[in-house]
């Protein structure tokens, strides 16, 4: 009767071993929540052209590709900050352009939970990527600092100056922005992709200054 007490309870020991196994093995070395969250990003090759006219999905944001399968326009609502997500993809986008001086940029910002996928990316040239860009990612990251600050909507557009190109010639911005006492103000600018004349810059800058000042995102 003891021997047999004993080879039940070793029975229940490796059963309960084979299910610990079994429940770690569907998600190795990840963390809690990680599993989730890589669920809700749409995976796809870092490669120089999508399914054409697809919808692609990542931490709520919707992306869309042109009739070519190139990154067409990214929107989103009630944007939060996120830590930036970079990987080999950005690098990639930035040499699809076939030339030097792009880097990859985001449509949505990596920190703004914008992803490491083709769909978030095009190649951007390097000063406008590091400078008027990237005041406006910013800027608008900004907003959620402050009391009452949220990004209402995210949404941005390329547009491409042939069907054979991989590089877009410009880029539009439709982003709302608001804090507490404060109306909602919308940052529409229209930028090219390429190295902006000072008197361009100076007067997108103006722009977009104006708006974050007037939302309370200063």
């Amino acid at each position: 009767m003891t021997r047999a007490r004993a080879a039940l309870a070793l029975v229940a020991v490796a059963t309960a071993a084979t299910a610990c196994t079994s429940s770690a093995g569907a998600a190795p070395h990840s963390k809690a929540g990680e599993v989730a969250s890589s669920s809700k990003v749409d995976q796809v090759p870092c490669a120089e052209h999508l399914k054409p006219n697809a919808t692609y999905h990542a931490n709520g944001a919707s992306y869309h590709t042109d009739s070519k399968g190139r990154p067409e326009r990214a929107e989103a609502s009630d944007l939060k900050s996120s830590v930036a997500d970079r990987g080999s993809c950005q690098g990639k986008a930035g040499h699809m352009s076939g030339t030097t001086g792009y880097d990859g940029g985001h449509l949505i910002a990596a920190t703004l939970k914008g992803v490491d996928e083709r769909y978030d990316l095009v190649p951007q040239w390097a000063s406008l990527n590091r400078g008027l860009y990237e005041r406006m990612e910013a800027g608008t990251k900004r907003c959620l600092t402050k009391p009452g600050g949220r990004i209402l909507h995210y949404r941005i557009r390329v547009t491409y100056a042939n069907a054979t190109t991989l590089t877009p010639n410009r880029y539009s911005t439709d982003i709302q922005v608001g804090t507490r006492g404060h109306s909602a103000q919308t940052i529409k600018l229209t930028m090219a992709n390429r190295a902006l004349t000072t008197t361009e810059n100076t007067r997108l800058r103006a722009q977009l200054d104006k708006s974050l000042t007037a939302a309370g995102c200063k």
